[in-house]
């Protein structure tokens, strides 16, 4: 990334008015955690071409990645006035919506993202995670259950089963997927304990 970021310079030097130059830069500062500068890069693209919105969405992201969650959803509400948002666009705001503890919000960015695309695992962890904060135990379980029939041996939607049967009291259902998290993933500690005290949980049933 360093190496394109010394081409990328070198071309913005001989054509100073490129604009996917200023644009790309944004990217690969972006994913050299160099926030700020990934932020003029992009807003010089806005000078460039003042009607070209698309800057707008990459400058949320950026604030989201700073942790910023509201200048992000200010950017990304400029963004969405005058495009159509993909999934991976949805799936930030949602998530942004999330941090700041709007789940309601949260959930109807997630769920267009999963409309624009359904095989995204990520998108069903996050979404699910959201219903379970509403206390919607039962939608939180179906959405990470539809997840897993995409993603069978994904560690973070199984951890996340094992997690909500336990939350319903059901640890005996639980037991199989925490299983399945330390088989796939043997130093997950967490998934260690929570199926020990789901198996003591039981075992106290019998």
């Amino acid at each position: 990334n360093q190496e394109a970021k010394k081409y990328l310079l070198k071309a913005i030097d001989i054509y100073p008015s490129y604009i996917d130059a200023y644009s790309n830069l944004g990217l690969v500062c972006s994913a050299l955690d160099q926030f700020e500068e990934a932020l003029l890069q992009y807003q010089k693209c806005s000078e460039l071409r003042p009607n070209w919105h698309v800057p707008y969405d990459m400058i949320g992201r950026v604030y989201f990645d700073m942790g910023d969650y509201q200048q992000s959803l200010h950017y990304f509400d400029l963004f969405n006035q005058k495009n159509f948002p993909n999934s991976e666009s949805w799936f930030v705001q949602g998530k942004a919506h999330g941090h700041l503890g709007q789940m309601s919000l949260a959930i109807e960015d997630l769920n267009r993202s999963i409309d624009m695309n359904p095989l995204a695992e990520s998108v069903y962890i996050n979404l699910g995670q959201a219903h379970g904060m509403l206390g919607d135990l039962v939608q939180a379980l179906n959405v990470f259950q539809r997840g897993v029939q995409l993603a069978p041996d994904n560690a973070d939607l199984l951890f996340n089963i094992g997690i909500t049967h336990a939350s319903m009291g059901d640890f005996a259902s639980s037991i199989s997927f925490f299983e399945k998290v330390v088989s796939l993933n043997p130093q997950n500690e967490r998934a260690r304990t929570l199926l020990d005290n789901a198996r003591t949980q039981v075992a106290q049933l019998k």
